[in-house]
């Protein structure tokens, strides 16, 4: 059994933070001491991360907010460039270890940014879920594509991270055209290992047109 869990996903705005929010109020309903922790983020100088602020607000976490992240996306870049991969990982796991003890659980949110605008090749998400040594969870963005690309990206990126050891959990195809919901399903079911917990997530355009009394 472990205490945490890594949520990646295969490209940007795939549905990570509804996610993230979800499984948080599943965690803190079953106990008090669960930490989140964004190892990278992409906030500048004194602005701070949205998400994060949000995460700690709602479900009034204890952690302070310099604990919850390492470093800026420019400072990653920078040591990227420098060819200082190993303290990146050196220090998110440090202060990964730092929660992981005080804490029952920790949730670690990947970064969308890792990849071409960096280095291409430092695999961020991967790295740094193998050297922490936790499962990860795959959030697969799955709208406007069809029933066979979804599985394709699914099957690529699961199989990306299990060629370098590290375990997955799940893969959650999310923004699914809500007329094929078990179609997409059923077909991701199929090729995906027995272990390996398969679900969608159908879409709900609602979440992106609230009105004023949502916000």
């Amino acid at each position: 059994m472990t205490n945490a869990i890594y949520l990646t996903t295969t490209e940007p705005y795939s549905g990570k933070s509804i996610i993230a929010l979800g499984l948080m109020n599943l965690l803190v309903s079953k106990t008090e001491k669960v930490a989140y922790f964004k190892p990278i983020i992409s906030s500048e100088g004194s602005e701070k991360d949205g998400h994060l602020e949000t995460i700690a607000a709602y479900f009034k976490l204890n952690t302070a907010y310099e604990e919850m992240f390492v470093f800026t996306r420019s400072e990653v870049i920078k040591h990227i460039n420098a060819g200082n991969e190993s303290y990146i990982i050196d220090k998110i796991i440090d202060q990964f270890k730092n929660l992981q003890e005080r804490y029952d659980f920790v949730v670690i949110e990947g970064t969308d940014f890792m990849g071409g605008g960096t280095n291409v090749g430092f695999d961020g998400n991967i790295s740094i879920a193998k050297n922490l040594g936790i499962p990860t969870a795959i959030i697969v963005k799955g709208e406007d594509k069809s029933v066979q690309e979804i599985v394709e990206t699914a099957l690529s990126t699961t199989k990306s991270f299990t060629d370098e050891g590290v375990q997955v959990l799940t893969v959650i195809a999310n923004k699914i055209d809500i007329e094929d919901d078990e179609g997409h399903s059923s077909q991701l079911a199929k090729p995906c290992p027995k272990d390996i917990i398969v679900t969608s997530i159908p879409r709900n355009k609602d979440l992106g047109n609230p009105t004023m009394k949502d916000l």
